[in-house]
Protein backbone atom coordinates (compact mmCIF):
# COMPACT_ATOMS: atom_id res chain seq x y z
CA UNK A 1 0.00 0.00 0.00
CA UNK A 2 1.39 3.39 -1.03
CA UNK A 3 2.11 6.31 1.28
CA UNK A 4 -0.93 8.34 0.22
CA UNK A 5 -3.24 5.35 0.56
CA UNK A 6 -1.93 4.69 4.07
CA UNK A 7 -2.39 8.36 4.94
CA UNK A 8 -5.98 8.34 3.68
CA UNK A 9 -6.79 5.17 5.61
CA UNK A 10 -5.23 6.63 8.76
CA UNK A 11 -7.23 9.86 8.50
CA UNK A 12 -10.49 7.99 7.94
CA UNK A 13 -9.69 5.72 10.89
CA UNK A 14 -8.99 8.70 13.16
CA UNK A 15 -12.26 10.36 12.11
CA UNK A 16 -14.25 7.19 12.85
CA UNK A 17 -12.53 6.79 16.23
CA UNK A 18 -13.42 10.36 17.18
CA UNK A 19 -17.02 9.84 16.00
CA UNK A 20 -17.27 6.60 18.01
CA UNK A 21 -15.89 8.27 21.15
CA UNK A 22 -18.32 11.20 20.81
CA UNK A 23 -21.20 8.77 20.32
CA UNK A 24 -20.17 6.77 23.36
CA UNK A 25 -19.82 9.87 25.56
CA UNK A 26 -23.27 11.12 24.62
CA UNK A 27 -24.88 7.68 24.93
CA UNK A 28 -23.47 7.27 28.45
CA UNK A 29 -24.54 10.85 29.34
CA UNK A 30 -20.97 11.75 30.16
CA UNK A 31 -21.39 14.93 28.08
CA UNK A 32 -24.49 16.80 26.81
CA UNK A 33 -25.47 16.59 23.13
CA UNK A 34 -24.46 20.23 22.55
CA UNK A 35 -20.88 19.95 23.85
CA UNK A 36 -19.33 20.20 20.38
CA UNK A 37 -18.45 23.69 19.02
CA UNK A 38 -20.92 25.51 16.75
CA UNK A 39 -20.71 25.47 12.97
CA UNK A 40 -20.58 28.38 10.52
CA UNK A 41 -23.26 28.89 7.88
CA UNK A 42 -22.73 30.24 4.36
CA UNK A 43 -23.16 33.94 5.23
CA UNK A 44 -20.49 33.80 7.91
CA UNK A 45 -22.84 33.84 10.88
CA UNK A 46 -22.35 31.33 13.67
CA UNK A 47 -25.23 28.88 13.85
CA UNK A 48 -27.21 28.45 17.05
CA UNK A 49 -26.74 24.69 17.19
CA UNK A 50 -23.43 22.94 17.75
CA UNK A 51 -22.08 20.40 15.31
CA UNK A 52 -24.39 17.39 14.94
CA UNK A 53 -26.46 18.59 17.88
CA UNK A 54 -29.78 17.30 16.56
CA UNK A 55 -28.31 13.88 15.75
CA UNK A 56 -26.69 13.65 19.18
CA UNK A 57 -29.92 14.67 20.85
CA UNK A 58 -31.67 11.81 19.07
CA UNK A 59 -28.92 9.50 20.29
CA UNK A 60 -29.24 10.78 23.87
CA UNK A 61 -32.97 10.00 23.77
CA UNK A 62 -32.32 6.30 23.23
CA UNK A 63 -33.27 4.07 26.12
CA UNK A 64 -32.88 0.45 27.08
CA UNK A 65 -31.70 -1.92 24.37
CA UNK A 66 -31.29 0.81 21.76
CA UNK A 67 -28.82 2.66 23.97
CA UNK A 68 -26.89 -0.51 24.75
CA UNK A 69 -26.65 -1.35 21.03
CA UNK A 70 -25.40 2.16 20.16
CA UNK A 71 -22.74 1.92 22.87
CA UNK A 72 -21.66 -1.54 21.71
CA UNK A 73 -21.38 -0.35 18.09
CA UNK A 74 -19.31 2.65 19.16
CA UNK A 75 -16.90 0.49 21.14
CA UNK A 76 -16.59 -2.00 18.27
CA UNK A 77 -15.92 0.71 15.68
CA UNK A 78 -13.29 2.37 17.89
CA UNK A 79 -11.54 -0.97 18.54
CA UNK A 80 -11.52 -1.93 14.85
CA UNK A 81 -10.17 1.44 13.77
CA UNK A 82 -7.44 1.25 16.42
CA UNK A 83 -6.40 -2.10 14.96
CA UNK A 84 -6.35 -0.53 11.49
CA UNK A 85 -4.10 2.28 12.74
CA UNK A 86 -1.80 -0.26 14.37
CA UNK A 87 -1.59 -2.18 11.10
CA UNK A 88 -0.76 1.05 9.24
CA UNK A 89 2.00 1.81 11.74
CA UNK A 90 3.50 -1.65 11.34
CA UNK A 91 3.38 -1.37 7.54
CA UNK A 92 5.20 1.93 7.76
CA UNK A 93 8.07 0.46 9.76
CA UNK A 94 11.25 -0.26 7.87
CA UNK A 95 12.20 -3.88 7.58
CA UNK A 96 15.40 -5.03 9.27
CA UNK A 97 18.50 -5.64 7.13
CA UNK A 98 20.61 -8.69 7.90
CA UNK A 99 24.32 -8.36 7.16
CA UNK A 100 25.66 -11.19 4.96
CA UNK A 101 29.24 -10.11 4.29
CA UNK A 102 31.57 -7.13 4.42
CA UNK A 103 34.42 -6.51 1.97
CA UNK A 104 36.63 -3.60 1.10
CA UNK A 105 34.10 -2.58 -1.54
CA UNK A 106 31.22 -2.45 0.92
CA UNK A 107 28.72 -4.65 2.67
CA UNK A 108 26.11 -7.09 1.42
CA UNK A 109 22.83 -7.42 3.27
CA UNK A 110 19.43 -9.01 2.80
CA UNK A 111 16.05 -7.86 4.06
CA UNK A 112 14.46 -9.73 6.95
CA UNK A 113 11.20 -10.01 4.99
CA UNK A 114 13.00 -11.85 2.19
CA UNK A 115 14.46 -14.36 4.65
CA UNK A 116 11.07 -14.88 6.24
CA UNK A 117 9.44 -15.41 2.83
CA UNK A 118 12.15 -17.91 1.85
CA UNK A 119 11.67 -19.85 5.09
CA UNK A 120 7.90 -19.96 4.65
CA UNK A 121 8.06 -21.10 1.02
CA UNK A 122 10.65 -23.74 1.87
CA UNK A 123 8.64 -25.14 4.75
CA UNK A 124 5.46 -25.28 2.69
CA UNK A 125 7.16 -27.67 0.29
CA UNK A 126 6.39 -30.35 2.90
CA UNK A 127 3.12 -31.87 1.63
CA UNK A 128 1.70 -32.09 5.18
CA UNK A 129 2.10 -28.37 5.81
CA UNK A 130 -0.96 -26.41 4.68
CA UNK A 131 0.22 -23.01 5.89
CA UNK A 132 3.36 -21.66 7.49
CA UNK A 133 4.22 -18.39 9.19
CA UNK A 134 7.81 -17.67 10.20
CA UNK A 135 9.58 -15.05 12.27
CA UNK A 136 13.26 -14.06 12.03
CA UNK A 137 15.43 -12.45 14.68
CA UNK A 138 19.16 -11.84 15.05
CA UNK A 139 21.16 -13.91 17.50
CA UNK A 140 24.05 -11.94 19.00
CA UNK A 141 25.48 -8.67 17.69
CA UNK A 142 23.69 -6.95 14.82
CA UNK A 143 26.75 -5.63 12.94
CA UNK A 144 28.61 -8.96 12.64
CA UNK A 145 28.78 -10.67 9.24
CA UNK A 146 27.42 -13.12 8.42
CA UNK A 147 24.50 -12.51 10.73
CA UNK A 148 23.38 -15.37 12.96
CA UNK A 149 19.62 -15.72 12.99
CA UNK A 150 16.95 -17.68 14.82
CA UNK A 151 13.91 -18.64 12.77
CA UNK A 152 10.63 -19.56 14.43
CA UNK A 153 8.03 -21.41 12.37
CA UNK A 154 4.31 -21.67 13.15
CA UNK A 155 2.89 -24.44 10.92
CA UNK A 156 -0.64 -25.57 10.15
CA UNK A 157 -0.74 -29.28 9.38
CA UNK A 158 -3.04 -31.75 7.68
CA UNK A 159 -5.01 -33.68 10.28
CA UNK A 160 -3.21 -36.92 11.11
CA UNK A 161 0.31 -35.66 10.35
CA UNK A 162 3.19 -36.71 12.61
CA UNK A 163 4.19 -33.57 14.48
CA UNK A 164 7.64 -34.81 15.50
CA UNK A 165 8.58 -35.86 11.97
CA UNK A 166 7.37 -32.60 10.47
CA UNK A 167 9.23 -30.57 13.09
CA UNK A 168 12.49 -32.34 12.25
CA UNK A 169 11.85 -31.95 8.51
CA UNK A 170 11.06 -28.24 8.81
CA UNK A 171 14.14 -27.58 10.90
CA UNK A 172 16.37 -29.27 8.34
CA UNK A 173 14.70 -27.81 5.24
CA UNK A 174 14.58 -24.24 6.47
CA UNK A 175 18.12 -24.21 7.89
CA UNK A 176 19.72 -25.64 4.75
CA UNK A 177 17.74 -23.44 2.36
CA UNK A 178 18.33 -20.17 4.20
CA UNK A 179 22.04 -20.81 4.76
CA UNK A 180 22.70 -21.97 1.19
CA UNK A 181 20.72 -19.25 -0.57
CA UNK A 182 21.45 -16.22 1.63
CA UNK A 183 24.83 -16.86 3.25
CA UNK A 184 23.39 -16.21 6.70
CA UNK A 185 24.10 -18.54 9.62
CA UNK A 186 20.97 -20.12 11.06
CA UNK A 187 21.60 -20.65 14.76
CA UNK A 188 18.45 -22.74 15.12
CA UNK A 189 14.96 -23.25 13.75
CA UNK A 190 12.20 -23.42 16.33
CA UNK A 191 8.82 -24.95 15.55
CA UNK A 192 6.01 -23.65 17.76
CA UNK A 193 2.26 -23.23 17.84
CA UNK A 194 1.55 -26.31 15.73
CA UNK A 195 -2.10 -26.65 14.76
CA UNK A 196 -4.02 -29.18 12.71
CA UNK A 197 -6.31 -28.16 9.87
CA UNK A 198 -8.90 -30.37 8.22
CA UNK A 199 -8.02 -30.46 4.54
CA UNK A 200 -10.18 -31.59 1.63
CA UNK A 201 -8.03 -34.69 1.34
CA UNK A 202 -8.66 -35.69 4.96
CA UNK A 203 -12.39 -35.21 4.45
CA UNK A 204 -12.39 -37.53 1.45
CA UNK A 205 -10.52 -40.13 3.47
CA UNK A 206 -13.06 -39.82 6.26
CA UNK A 207 -10.50 -38.27 8.63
Amino acid sequence: MGLWNRLAVSLVSLFLIIAAVVTLLVATEAVPPDFLPGGVVADGLVSEESWFQSELEDLASYEGLARVISMAISIAVAAIMLLVLLAQWRLGQKTMSLLVSVTGEGGLSIEEDSVRYLAERTGQSNRNVTRLRCGVRIQGRRNVAPARVIITCYPRLILGSNVQEIRDDLQQRVKVSVENLTGLLVDRVDVAGVRYERSDASKLMGG
